[in-house]
């Protein structure tokens, strides 16, 4: 436990991030929690009821809420955006649940709906497709999970937010999830959209309403697709939590129960489909030891192993500094440590 707490404050010294909050569960039980360093400018300090910007870890969320409709017979797998939306493309008709969910639709990796943010999403989204056709391979892709969340609005016949409450939120009984946080609860993220500013301009498009760089982001959806055009509700990104519910709903798939989550479908989710993607998730070198599990841009990470039906929830601000890294082997050594500090080799 000593090597984990002191490995973690070497990353805050090297400042990979002002904060971190590990939360680790096995066969349901907590067996590491820990808070190290602070919120972010203001210095207070950190403590486990603080929320982070989930970022892409909002994904997990929504493939979940997809996964349990698909196992109260709402929709399936095979079910094409044509069932959906008549009045898309003719080149998306044929797009599948399965594809959105797998990253293999083929869609264009990203692209910034705010520099347009006066338009109809399906009509952007056209052009996009007439400019960038579907690809036949795997292309993880922010559209595949914007689509979903507009397939949950259909499906429902409400907005996603209150969907994804009365599917996921309430039924797992988690506390600390939300759309529209306090901005108080909140850790601080990045100072303005920075990074996406340089995406923008590299496509040589223009929005003259970013955020201010001088001042942290905080309580507010980092991701600019998702503030801008979404108002900070989107089916990749948007929801604010803490480790205690991430790993909450990583149960629901350790642990199935057939009236939320049927167990082949939780099973079938966390296996590999198409390259290293699951139903939601990703495997591969992320996830040590055989696990699964899915990251966030603002630094937020959830691993699953289904061998011995451990999880791990590592939620860092890493876009609080100066230059932001990728902390990839920071996640992969805090699991390798804990797998070693609790004797959980066996998951190999």
């Amino acid at each position: 436990m000593e090597s984990i707490k002191s490995y973690v404050n070497e990353a805050i010294a090297e400042k990979l991030f002002t904060g971190v909050s590990i939360y680790a569960e096995k066969e349901g039980r907590v067996f590491f929690e820990g808070v190290f360093g602070d919120t972010g400018s203001k210095h207070i300090k950190l403590t486990s009821s603080h929320l982070f910007d989930l970022a892409s870890l909002t994904k997990l969320f929504t493939s979940t809420a997809i996964l349990h409709l698909i196992s109260m017979n709402e929709l399936s797998l095979q079910d094409t955006l044509i069932q959906f939306f008549p009045e898309i493309h003719e080149s998306l008709n044929g797009i599948s649940v399965y594809s959105l969910l797998t990253h293999s639709s083929g869609l264009h990796y990203w692209y910034p709906f705010y520099t347009r943010r006066d338009e109809d999403f399906f009509e952007i989204l056209s052009s996009i497709v007439e400019e960038h056709p579907l690809k036949e391979r795997m292309i993880y892709s922010d559209l595949n999970f914007m689509l979903q969340g507009r397939i949950i609005e259909k499906v429902c016949s409400c907005s996603l937010d209150k969907a994804v409450e009365e599917l996921v939120i309430h039924p797992l009984r988690l506390q600390n999830t939300t759309w529209h946080p306090a901005v108080y609860d909140c850790v601080e993220t990045e100072f303005g959209n920075r990074i996406e500013m340089d995406m923008v301009a590299a496509l040589s498009l223009s929005f003259d309403s970013f955020r201010p760089v001088d001042t942290a982001i905080r309580g507010e959806c980092d991701d600019g697709n998702g503030y801008y055009y979404f108002k900070g509700v989107s089916g990749h990104a948007g929801l604010f939590s803490n480790g205690e519910d991430v790993c909450r709903l990583a149960r629901t798939y350790l642990y199935p129960c057939s009236s939320f989550l049927s167990p082949e479908l939780a099973d079938s989710a966390m296996r590999a489909h198409i390259e290293n993607r699951g139903l939601g998730f990703q495997l591969g070198d992320n996830y040590p030891f055989g696990g699964c599990g899915h990251t966030g841009f603002t630094g937020t990470y959830l691993y699953l192993n289904r061998k011995n039906r451990v999880s791990v929830s590592i939620l860092t601000n890493r876009l609080h500094t100066e230059n932001p890294r990728n902390i990839g082997s920071f996640r992969n050594d805090v699991v390798e440590r804990l797998f070693t500090c609790y004797g959980l080799h066996d998951a190999r």
